[in-house]
C-alpha cells in the first residue's frame, strides 16, 4: 500500500472508533515515509483518545517538526473530552447520527458534569422523533442541575409528546 492509502485506511478506522486499529496503519505509512507529519498528527490524535497522553505528545512534536507551518495547536492541546464533542459536532454536520450520538456519549462518560453534550444528544434524538429517548437524556441531564429552567421546559415539552409525567430529578433511581 502507499502512504496515501495507508492514511485514508487510518482514517477509516478512526471514523469507526478502531484507534488501536488507526495507530496501526498510522504507523506502517511512517514507516514508509518517516517525513509524513499527517501521520504523527493523525496518530497524536487517535492516541490521545486512548488517553496515551505521553505518546501523543511525542508525536505532536514530530509533526511539528515536520511540518510546522499545518502545526494543529488547538488538537494538540485537547483533551479527550475536546476531542469527542468535535467529532460529534463534525458527525452531525454530516447528517451521522449515530456516530454523533457516540461521540457525546462518550463525552458525558468523560465530563458528566458538561450540559452541551446532554443537550446535543437530546436534539438527535428529537431530530429522528424519538422523543422518549429525549426524555431520558433530559432526565439525566436534570439529576445533575435540578434548577435548571431551560431543561425543565425541555423536558416538559417531550413529556407532553409522550404524554407522561416528569420524573422527579430528586428522586434517585
Amino acid at each position: 500500500m502507499t502512504v496515501e492509502q495507508l492514511l485514508e485506511e487510518a482514517r477509516a478506522h478512526y471514523k469507526a472508533w478502531r484507534y488501536t486499529e488507526a495507530i496501526a496503519s498510522y504507523n506502517q505509512a511512517i514507516q514508509k515515509d518517516p517525513t509524513c507529519a499527517a501521520a504523527y498528527r493523525g496518530k497524536a490524535t487517535a492516541l490521545r483518545l486512548m488517553h496515551r497522553e505521553k505518546e501523543a505528545r511525542e508525536a505532536d512534536e514530530q509533526a511539528r517538526r515536520l511540518d510546522p507551518a499545518n502545526a494543529i495547536p488547538s488538537e494538540s492541546s485537547s483533551s479527550p473530552y475536546d476531542l469527542y464533542y468535535a467529532q460529534g459536532q463534525k458527525l452531525l454536520k454530516n447528517h451521522d447520527y449515530e456516530g454523533a450520538l457516540r461521540a457525546f456519549e462518550h463525552c458525558i462518560h468523560l465530563d458528566p458534569n458538561n450540559l452541551d453534550a446532554y443537550e446535543l444528544q437530546a436534539t438527535i434524538y428529537l431530530i429522528h422523533r424519538r422523543h422518549q429517548d429525549a426524555l431520558q437524556v433530559y432526565e439525566q441531564a436534570l439529576r445533575i442541575y435540578p434548577e435548571s429552567p431551560i431543561l425543565h421546559n425541555n423536558a416538559r415539552c417531550e413529556c407532553y409528546h409522550e404524554n407522561e409525567p416528569l420524573a422527579d430529578p430528586k428522586v434517585s433511581h
